[in-house]
């Protein structure tokens, strides 16, 4: 594939794609410019209306800025003192500068709208406007052909699963004893669901090999039930090593590559029983495993993830309490996801201290997940804030860990850690990426509002929901490889993936999210793979068997499988790019119309097109 640097005009600086500080668009080569016409970010054009002199627009912005800034601080301020006297309480502060800056919202926004908008230097306004929306990324689809996708030769096709969702008979395990527990008189699990014989992959290997050969996929994704080889401490059931052995033999032996997964949600109850990853040190209990397994089928595995998505465990497990263990405890939610971020470099170190004395050629890394927390409301500081604090918590402390060795973990009044690891910036051979979508913060609606529908999270307008509480947002994708990139690491997307049960929106989604990979790819990404989430219908978790994400529909009382004819783009797609072909047919993908319901439309007209200014972009902590 040629990556080779197009033809930049002449009045172009030779500059960064991306300003990786704040990850918006700057000085781009020609082709990428997201120019009014062709749609290719969300910019509004120009329109009518009184234009103002370049001098008396510069003066202008420059006040707007100013007052903008200290009116931010100075809220802030008298907020958080309201706050610390607790004389109006959490929630009165908060709905007292709200209002002030709903108040607000609509005098800026009319004279941003009416004065500042359309001003006569397009270019100029351009460049302020995503200073001010913090960047946000919106391709316009209607003028964006999909079938132009290219990949690396050796790029890696698969598909990913977990054994707790798809195998059965996982009954001791930190899931199958919550399953069966009741949180304030309702099932921990929604409808009461249990995992029980699951997708019976656990019997059905060969059956599932076959699937994975239809598709065309080169690679799967799975892990390694921990309850299942040692379902004492210290104990080894050699029945289930065996198990295992046979099941990558099988892979092996049909040039599909094993891909392993060290932990994925689960823990047999005797480390449950010890308090898990809450205690530090818990962590050599999970590093003997490692090692065990390791040292099992080291010699026939070549990539491995240590923890699958440390934010989402620990997020789900101690803060929202919906995930095992169910509790709701920040401070101990920060000690956890430390207690992770060391496991993984311990468990790094001790296996390729195995993989050079054994000569076995081991690629090790860790999977992120990566939700974006975009504003809803820009022009809200407390939302700026808030999108702040939870990218901080959920993706910043992490990715920082790795990137600088330091560990720091800050929320008000709940947690500030401080840890400082120097080998954990060397202690990854790629970064594996999970991504689905982003989440829209506003503090008026996370505090005051609640969320009216218990299944839709708020969203920018017109965005596609699908059926978990998020949207489709393809360029999320783009956003989130361009940030691992700054890991300097090669990437493999371990999960990327929609729940749709009716089968209505996979197809756009699986174009649209490759047409975003295949763009990261061309503009530097090191994307050496791609694993779709999932191969076939399965337990979601706390959500039990609702969600439908497989490529294979399954009747969990027959188990039978059958191919969605959602999921034949993608099978198309990796059988084109395997036989080197880099172009789609027409016919290839047929959106048909989505019965997906949609985002509302900030405009009075949900009919009428939605206007460019409802866009509003993503937050980024400034560099200090």
């Amino acid at each position: 594939m040629n990556r080779s640097s197009p033809k930049v005009s002449q009045n172009a600086k030779k500059e960064p794609l991306i300003d990786e500080d704040s990850m918006r668009y700057s000085n781009m080569r020609d082709e990428e410019v997201p120019d009014v016409n062709n749609g290719d970010a969300a910019v509004p054009p120009v329109g009518p209306g009184r234009v103002r002199s370049r001098k008396y627009v510069k003066k202008t912005h420059a006040c707007f800025h100013i007052f903008w800034y200290w009116t931010k601080h100075i809220l802030f301020s008298l907020g958080f003192l309201a706050w610390a006297g607790a004389s109006l309480g959490v929630l009165g502060t908060l709905y007292i500068i709200d209002v002030l800056f709903n108040s607000f919202a609509w005098i800026s926004n009319y004279v941003l709208l009416t004065y500042l908008r359309p001003i006569s230097n397009p270019e100029r306004y351009r460049k302020w406007y995503q200073r001010v929306r913090k960047s946000a990324i919106y391709w316009d689809w209607s003028k964006i052909d999909t079938r132009k996708l290219a990949f690396p030769r050796d790029f890696l096709w698969g598909t990913s699963t977990a054994s707790h969702q798809i195998e059965g008979g996982c009954d001791n395990n930190n899931w199958s004893a919550f399953e069966r527990r009741q949180v304030k008189g309702e099932p921990a699990i929604k409808n009461g669901d249990r995992v029980g014989a699951a997708c019976d992959h656990w019997n059905r290997v060969d059956e599932d090999l076959g699937l994975m050969q239809e598709l065309g996929v080169n690679a799967y994704r799975f892990s390694l039930e921990w309850s299942k080889i040692e379902p004492r401490e210290g104990q080894w059931d050699q029945k289930a090593i065996d198990h295992y052995h046979r099941e990558i033999d099988l892979y092996l032996a049909n040039n599909i590559v094993p891909f392993v997964t060290l932990h994925h949600f689960t823990e047999p109850l005797w480390f449950v029983e010890k308090d898990g990853f809450e205690r530090e040190e818990n962590i050599q209990h999970f590093l003997d495993f490692c090692v065990k397994v390791y040292t099992e089928y080291g010699a026939k595995v070549e990539m491995w993830t240590t923890i699958n998505e440390i934010e989402v465990y620990v997020n789900n497990g101690w803060n929202l309490g919906i995930f095992p263990p169910g509790k709701k405890d920040p401070n101990l939610a920060a000690r956890v996801t430390l207690n992770l971020c060391r496991a993984h470099v311990a468990v790094y170190q001790e296996l390729k201290q195995l993989s050079v004395e054994h000569g076995w050629p081991s690629q090790i890394g860790l999977v992120k997940d990566i939700f974006q927390f975009d504003v809803l409301n820009w022009w809200n500081p407390l939302d700026h804030y808030l999108a702040w604090q939870l990218n901080h918590t959920f993706n910043d402390c992490i990715l920082d860990f790795f990137r600088t060795g330091f560990f720091h973990h800050w929320a008000p009044f709940f947690s500030n850690i401080h840890y400082h690891d120097a080998n954990a910036t060397s202690c990854n051979d790629f970064i594996g990426l999970n991504y689905y979508s982003h989440y829209c913060v506003s503090v008026w609606r996370t505090f005051f509002q609640g969320v009216p529908d218990e299944e839709k999270l708020a969203a920018m307008p017109r965005e596609i929901y699908t059926d978990m509480p998020h949207v489709m947002y393809p360029e999320g994708f783009y956003r989130a490889l361009r940030e691992l990139q700054t890991l300097n690491l090669p990437i493999i997307v371990t999960e990327n993936g929609i729940a749709d049960k009716d089968d209505s929106c996979r197809q756009m989604y699986i174009a649209r999210y490759m047409y975003a990979m295949s763009k990261a790819i061309h503009n530097g990404c090191d994307v050496r793979g791609y694993f779709y989430w999932s191969l076939l219908d399965n337990f979601e978790w706390s959500l039990g068997y609702g969600p439908k994400f497989g490529l294979y529909e399954v009747d969990f009382k027959t188990q039978e499988r059958r191919l969605r004819d959602g999921a034949k783009i993608f099978r198309k797609i990796v059988q084109k790019h395997r036989a080197g072909d880099y172009l789609l047919d027409p016919e290839d993908i047929e959106f048909g119309a989505s019965r997906r319901s949609m985002a509302s439309a900030l405009s009075s007209d949900a009919n009428e097109p939605v206007q460019e200014e409802h866009l509003h972009g993503m937050h980024r902590r400034p560099t200090l």
